[in-house]
């Protein structure tokens, strides 16, 4: 046998040639297509990655024009207290930002691609069905805010259009059970339960004594922070606060471990979307300020002063002065146009004119009457109306009939300044109004004496400087006695209410929402039914006595609650003022 032999690697290359070298030369074929693919590949994703990051630089820039467009709109209302014409929304338009060379808001001819128009030609009652009051009843109007952005820059080039749209949106007041535009305080020692949707445009404390509770049954929004507990004081409210969630089913704000779950809570961003079910709600959720329209440096109190003749369009549409069909001021009784009005009739029907028929006297549904308000040390000096005498005059009726519903203003300056006595306005024999409805709005304190609006009720308004009750037995003589000789018995007001309050300071509590309505009589053991919506919109500026429990008043069983009727689409009070809210119906991309 022949020995065995190692043979060299060119041996055997050089035998076997014909199969190792197609075979190395694959391989490399396959390597060199394999990094000419991860090559491409490499190039293609670089590509998609430059595409995407100009696609979103030219999407940002877009929606910062957007978004430009619609703070402006905002501040428009804001500053002018009115909405934007549409010439006006073109000249927002008109003024894209500036970014440099890198985006351009043109098309290829050169023409401005920002634009802001109205759709649709005027406002349009509907329920709301977008933001925080989606299912309410209101007004609106659309804007449609759009832009066309390019990148100019790069060699992947992009183009994005956005369009947002906004909803004016006007609410009327009194569909909200309870509103506020200064601090909200519910703080009931006696406990209270509340229907009817609670906004406030500043902070919200709420909270009750031991053994009772503060039940809340509608949804809660605060456009500043939410807190349980006194605002004057670190006075413990132990009582239990509850809102109901989604499922109808109370939430307590206390936790198992004793804390209560408000705006100072760690957890309070999430933990009240979870408790809730996003039905109460604060400024770290989102909730934003609704207000009257009124320009920069007029506030709500403007609602209830004297129209005057250097008033702006914005601010004469939200007079109540300048809505009125009857006007009586410091005594002397105008129509809307200023010329005198003769309310006054004879016992016979007909109208008085310089006399009445022999045998006949004079009816006159206004009078002035005085009485001592405790909370004041004022002798009030009354306007007084007869509601049930008003009705009957021939002058009044004529208005009544061709109005939608009367708003009737009046302001008494006669005792202005004085430490003694205090101007007013009071309502009496009120438990029928008339048909269509009326609301009396005054810069004076409003009084409703008895039962108010609660026979065939009507479409009713009180707005005043403030807003007192005085129950069934009131008696202007016993004004003077002691409260044990201010007795009072069960009354029920149904009416949209609008007044001033007191501030709440340091010790000084200003008796909260629960005595927004003002009382002066032992009301231990009576019940004080109310149906409608409470909102306090100004501080006080005649009725400045500060709120005070046991000398002044003692509490009634509250029997309070927010009027359904006026959830009602086609439901309208006689002049009564809106509020105006903004939000994003829809955004697009393309």
């Amino acid at each position: 046998m022949r020995p065995y032999r190692l043979r060299s690697f060119s041996a055997i290359l050089n035998s076997e040639k014909g199969f190792v070298l197609p075979l190395v030369l694959t391989h490399v074929l396959v390597f060199a297509i394999g990094v000419a693919a991860l090559s491409e590949y490499a190039g293609h994703a670089a590509r998609q990655v430059r595409s995407h990051e100009s696609y979103l630089k030219t999407f940002c820039a877009a929606e910062a024009a957007t978004e430009k467009t619609a703070a402006q709109i905002r501040l428009f209302l804001e500053k002018n207290g009115d909405t934007p014409t549409s010439s006006e929304l073109s000249s927002m338009a008109n003024r894209p930002p500036s970014m440099g060379e890198l985006f351009s808001f043109q098309d290829a001819s050169l023409n401005n691609t920002l634009s802001a128009v109205y759709a649709g030609s005027d406002w349009e009652n509907k329920v709301l069905t977008v933001g925080d009051y989606s299912g309410f009843a209101g007004s609106v109007r659309t804007i449609r805010v759009s832009v066309m952005a390019r990148n100019t820059t790069g060699v992947t080039p992009a183009v994005v259009t956005v369009t947002q749209t906004l909803e004016l949106q006007r609410i009327p007041l009194f569909q909200f059970g309870i509103f506020y535009d200064t601090d909200l305080e519910i703080l009931p020692g006696g406990g209270l339960t509340w229907t009817g949707l609670i906004h406030g445009n500043a902070d919200v404390y709420l909270g009750t004594g031991s053994g009772s509770s503060l039940r809340l049954n509608s949804p809660l929004f605060a456009a500043g922070n939410i807190y349980h507990g006194r605002k004057d004081s670190n006075d413990p409210m132990p009582g239990d606060v509850w809102v109901k969630d989604s499922a109808d089913v109370d939430q307590n704000m206390k936790n198992a471990d004793g804390t209560w779950l408000d705006s100072r809570h760690a957890d309070w961003l999430m933990g009240a979307y979870n408790r809730w079910d996003a039905r109460v709600l604060s400024s770290v959720q989102g909730t934003g300020k609704v207000r009257l329209l009124l320009p920069s440096g007029s506030g709500p109190e403007v609602l209830i002063d004297r129209r005057s003749a250097g008033d702006s369009v914005p601010v004469q549409s939200q007079k109540m002065d300048a809505k009125a069909d009857i006007r009586i001021v410091d005594g002397v009784v105008m129509d809307q146009a200023g010329n005198g009005l003769e309310l006054r009739y004879c016992s016979g029907g007909g109208a008085y004119d310089n006399g009445c028929p022999e045998g006949q006297s004079v009816i006159n549904p206004i009078g002035n009457k005085s009485f001592y308000n405790a909370r004041e040390a004022r002798l009030i000096q009354s306007t007084d109306i007869d509601v049930s005498l008003l009705k009957q005059s021939p002058n009044f009726r004529l208005i009544a009939d061709a109005r939608p519903g009367v708003v009737l203003y009046v302001s008494d300056h006669t005792n202005a300044g004085s430490l003694v006595n205090q101007d007013a306005v009071r309502l009496v024999n009120a438990s029928s109004l008339p048909l269509k409805g009326m609301t009396l709005a005054s810069d004076n304190p409003v009084y409703v004496k008895g039962n108010f609006n609660t026979v065939s009720k009507q479409a009713a308004g009180i707005i005043g400087d403030s807003f007192n009750i005085l129950s069934n037995r009131w008696r202007d003589s016993d004004s003077f006695l002691g409260l044990g000789a201010r007795k009072a018995n069960d009354t029920t007001v149904n009416a949209a209410v609008i007044a001033g309050n007191t501030n709440t300071t340091e010790g000084n509590y200003s008796g909260g929402f629960e005595n927004l309505p003002r009382l002066l009589e032992t009301w231990t053991g009576d019940t004080l039914t109310y149906s409608g919506s409470m909102a306090a919109l100004y501080t006080s500026r005649m009725a400045t006595g500060g709120w005070s429990e046991g000398s002044v008043y003692t509490p009634p069983r509250r029997n309070w609650s927010f009027d359904p009727a006026f959830s009602n689409p086609a439901y309208s009070i006689p002049g009564f003022p809106s509020v105006y809210h903004v939000v994003k119906s829809s955004y697009e991309v393309s």
